[in-house]
């Protein structure tokens, strides 16, 4: 599969209104690219196509969404619960 094909598959995935936020991983088992390849995409079209969510998931994972859909609600909470406790946005050591 050729680079332009993968874009094609990473920003279809991305786009897919099932979803507001996706990982590099939920977009890798659509698409059957592997998690880095998908990894690499993201981060080379932010912020033409990509934008990066300021929230992670519940893991620790980043989340992207296309460049031109609005910021969700709850993204607007977590900036402001980041401002407000920003230690619960600390890594966890084990």
């Amino acid at each position: 599969m050729d680079e332009a094909e993968n874009f094609r598959k990473v920003l279809e995935a991305l786009a897919n209104e099932n979803w507001d936020l996706r990982t590099a991983e939920g977009i890798a088992e659509d698409t059957k690219i592997h998690p880095e390849k998908v990894r690499s995409i993201l981060k080379t079209n932010t912020p033409n196509f990509v934008r990066k969510s300021f929230i992670p998931d519940q893991y620790g994972r980043d989340l992207y969404t296309p460049a031109g859909r609005k910021i969700k609600f709850r993204e607007y909470l977590a900036r402001i619960h980041f401002i407000l406790a920003p230690e619960q946005y600390a890594p966890q050591r084990t």
